[in-house]
């Protein structure tokens, strides 16, 4: 997801809108501003209501949330196409894994 192809329309939207292969997120999107690119690795700098605020409102990705062990949660959307683990803590990754997860 965060590595695919960024594109926008020609017309007045562009500026407010990009789309990343499947999904648009708003441009002016507060939380937004918690997402870093640290290299390679996708950082989430909040607490994990903002994301799920992040992808159930700005993104529309609907699906279930679990914690499969220690401070992890994951999400799996509900076609079962994208699979999000947040690493909270010291590193606090975001990993995208399925058919959608590039």
């Amino acid at each position: 997801m965060a590595d695919g192809p960024v594109s926008t329309s020609s017309d007045n939207s562009s500026l407010k809108k990009t789309t990343v292969e499947l999904y648009s997120i708003e441009r002016d999107c507060p939380e937004l501003e918690n997402l870093l690119l640290e290299g390679e690795r996708l950082i989430w700098t909040s607490d994990l209501e903002t994301l799920k605020k992040l992808l159930e409102e700005s993104i529309q990705l609907h699906g279930k949330w679990s914690s499969p062990g220690g401070t992890t949660k994951t999400f799996q959307n509900d076609n079962n196409r994208l699979t999000i683990t947040w690493y909270r803590g010291k590193q606090s990754t975001l990993t995208f894994q399925g058919k959608d997860g590039p």
